[in-house]
């Protein structure tokens, strides 16, 4: 019988969340974040053969309007932790260029190497694990 998944809160992917789309308003595009959860899977861990480090659910309607949620990130819990913080900031920042708020709810973009050519041409193909990434929170624009 399969193992049920495990989560926690992941308050620094918010944090960092909030970061970016305050600092970059022009790319990020005024994502509520307030109306997105990150979450954190900390009784399995990531296969060998999924390359994405997160994925998004999006809410049903219904509920979301009872829960006020419209969108969870859920990334496992040993890849988040083995990131080093400025590795963490382009993975938050490569999820949120998934997504695009419409003014009434957040949609997706989808992930697409076109989506994305943007990160990797400015930090490389390796952008989640190498150690030589600048930190965008101290670079003026992407």
């Amino acid at each position: 019988m399969p193992v049920r998944g495990e989560y926690i809160n992941l308050k620094d992917f918010a944090e960092i969340a909030e970061q970016l789309t305050s600092k970059f308003p022009d790319k990020y595009g005024g994502l509520p974040i307030d109306k997105i959860r990150f979450y954190a899977m900390v009784n399995k861990e990531r296969p060998n053969n999924k390359t994405k480090m997160f994925n998004w659910l999006f809410v049903p309607e219904a509920l979301a309007q009872e829960i006020s949620v419209d969108v969870i990130c859920v990334i496992f819990l040993s890849s988040w932790a083995n990131l080093g913080e400025k590795n963490k900031v382009l993975v938050v920042a490569s999820a949120l260029s998934c997504l695009q708020f419409d003014g009434d709810c957040i949609r997706s973009k989808g992930f697409d190497m076109q989506d994305h050519k943007d990160m990797v041409e400015m930090f490389g193909v390796d952008y989640e694990n190498s150690p030589d990434v600048p930190d965008i929170l101290g670079l003026e624009k992407l």
